[in-house]
């Protein structure tokens, strides 16, 4: 028999696809968030499973699974569709788990839900991300882009004109005609945009909304 986690009214939840192989869960009841990934198969049998009240243990529990009591959150910090919760387990251990939402619509609506089942005890803020997260999260994407190109340069100088067979021969026709030449301006396309995204950011940093319990430290 299935062991079932009984859930408070009211349940609210969110899903997130990650293409074809995984899907986010955030669910908001009256005491706790719950977060854990699934993959898409199982997305109705949980979507019923909260409608009706309880869910599945054996579907849900995971290296993934958080469960969080509403009064342990210290602050919540809403980025670019990535909702930051930084919260105090038990032990009080201070935490933090992020929750990537990909659409503006997903994350309003679950910070704004998140505020109206916090209540008055927070205070909520908006302001500009600091230039120095901007320059951080800059360096990240270069490193990428520049990292990318140099291993895509790499192996198609490795492939070469060699003559190949089997089911990834089409995929390496394509990559000999685009050569070696090819990859890197396809690469330098690729971090030119990323140049231009950075220096927009630099010039006008994105708006970061904060979630802060009165009396916190956290800042």
């Amino acid at each position: 028999t299935n062991q079932e986690q009984p859930m408070s009214s009211s349940p609210q939840y969110w899903t997130v696809s990650f293409g074809n192989k995984l899907v986010s869960f955030i669910i908001l009841v009256s005491t706790k968030l719950i977060t854990f990934d699934t993959v898409p198969e199982r997305v109705s049998l949980i979507s019923e499973q909260i409608n009706r009240g309880s869910l599945d243990a054996n579907i849900v529990t995971g290296s993934n699974y958080k469960s969080i009591n509403l009064n342990q959150i210290a602050q919540v910090r809403l980025l670019l569709n990535e909702i930051k919760i930084y919260y105090r387990d038990n032990t009080m251990k201070d935490l933090s788990v992020n929750i990537t939402c990909r659409e503006d619509k997903i994350s309003d609506d679950i910070l704004e839900s998140l505020q109206k089942r916090l209540g008055g005890q927070f205070t909520r803020t908006s302001k500009q991300n600091s230039r120095f997260e901007v320059a951080g999260r800059s360096l990240i994407l270069l490193l990428i882009g520049f990292g990318g190109t140099g291993f895509c340069y790499w192996a198609t100088l490795g492939i070469g004109d060699s003559d190949y067979h089997g089911r990834y021969r089409g995929i390496v026709s394509i990559i000999q005609l685009i050569g070696p030449n090819g990859m890197l301006c396809i690469g330098g396309g690729i971090i030119l945009i990323l140049l231009i995204y950075i220096i927009s950011q630099f010039i006008k940093p994105p708006m970061e909304t904060l979630l802060t319990r009165k009396g916190s430290s956290k800042s």
